[in-house]
């Protein structure tokens, strides 16, 4: 095969090759509008450990890349120190709703979730399998600007058992 052959077929090959690489890839399934719409801003709550120790803190979401993620930010308010930075999104591989959430302890998780139905969005996640151990956090709409928040974890058999609560009030949208 001549030069000349070689560069015309390298050509038509790359012409060819076109339009399969500039086919638009499918748009990327955002978060609920209804839960972002709803979550998004900033909020101030008060709750409770399960030993009856108050806990107070403050969250606030944000939309993140193209609206393709909401951020989760959770700062509790002193004496307690827990400090953590999350998302929620869409996952391209499953499709299915989910929370991933760094924090201040070095602790990254990620949590599967139904979606947002009637108002909750509950996110679980399994720490083993023999025996069952999950954890779990409840975010449910109480009013147009107001949330509850629970954080519980379970074992085998064992109802689930609450570790922390918190009721927001919205502060700024």
């Amino acid at each position: 095969m001549t030069l000349t052959a070689r560069i015309l077929a390298a050509a038509l090959f790359a012409c060819a090759a076109i339009p399969a690489f500039s086919q638009t890839p499918a748009a990327p399934t955002r978060v609920p509008a209804e839960m972002a719409a709803f979550f998004g801003g900033e909020w101030s709550g008060k709750g409770a450990f399960a030993s009856g120790r108050p806990i107070e803190a403050e969250v606030s979401f944000t939309p993140e890349l193209d609206g393709q993620w909401l951020q989760y930010r959770h700062t509790d308010r002193a004496p307690n120190s827990y400090k953590a930075l999350g998302l929620w999104g869409i996952e391209s591989g499953s499709r299915k709703l989910v929370m991933t959430v760094n924090d201040n302890g070095g602790g990254a998780r990620t949590f599967a979730s139904e979606g947002w139905q009637d108002g909750k969005v509950v996110f679980v996640r399994t720490i083993s399998s023999e025996p069952l151990r999950e954890e779990r956090f409840v975010f449910e709409r109480k009013s147009n600007d107001s949330f509850h928040m629970a954080y519980e974890v379970h074992a085998g058999d064992k109802p689930w058992r609450m570790i922390d609560q918190l009721s927001f009030e919205r502060v700024r949208k």
